[in-house]
């Protein structure tokens, strides 16, 4: 991994950080989020899609229909 250092020695730092989650219920999730993390709602579309945020962090969640399978235990990759 190569450095990414600034001329001046100082690292780079992330200024926003986004990620999508699927899951079984986008108005539980984004309820959950807001009563026990804090995140305050950005948006929601009829109840499919939704996303949260906290400073500069958002987080976008979307349904899914059956089994929430992680990437590595997918099989055909490594």
């Amino acid at each position: 991994m190569s450095d990414t250092r600034a001329p001046d020695g100082t690292a780079d730092v992330w200024q926003f950080l986004m990620s999508q989650l699927f899951v079984h219920n986008v108005c539980e999730a984004l309820a959950y989020c807001r009563d026990v993390l804090d995140f305050k709602n950005s948006w929601i579309d009829n109840e499919d899609f939704g996303s949260v945020y906290n400073g500069t962090t958002e987080i976008y969640f979307s349904p899914v229909g059956g089994p929430v399978v992680p990437p590595n235990e997918r099989g055909g990759g490594e």
